[in-house]
């Protein structure tokens, strides 16, 4: 299974949260035998990814880009939309945990459900 993680085309040059769950996240993935590279292209090759997972979402230009591409290459796409819901007063780390746990536990899913096919 392999997995290719897009996001805001600044995501390495301006290191924020997303940043460090998404670096976060490909290292869990790995660790169950998935292989995950990153792009912060608009438009890569997915010929050799078998699912798309997006982040920052909420830049749509971009997200709009990502999800056309993937689409046109006929790709799975992940988008953790959840996210947007938690409440502002939680403690940032807290729903990075929280967050990256699910993400994890998806693409887990998603990947055994592309395997069985």
């Amino acid at each position: 299974m392999k997995v290719l993680m897009q996001s805001r085309k600044n995501f390495f040059e301006l290191r924020g949260g997303d940043t460090v769950q998404l670096e976060k996240t490909k290292m869990e993935l790995e660790k169950l035998g998935v292989e995950v590279d990153f792009s912060l292209d608009f438009e890569p090759d997915l010929s050799n990814y078998d699912l798309v997972h997006l982040s920052n979402v909420t830049r749509i230009q971009e997200t709009y880009l990502h999800v056309k591409n993937a689409k046109k290459h006929k790709k799975v796409v992940d988008k953790p939309f959840k996210g947007w819901y938690y409440s502002q007063r939680r403690r940032k780390q807290d729903r990075h945990n929280k967050n990256n746990s699910e993400t994890i536990m998806r693409i887990a899913a998603i990947t055994k459900t592309i395997q069985n096919h």
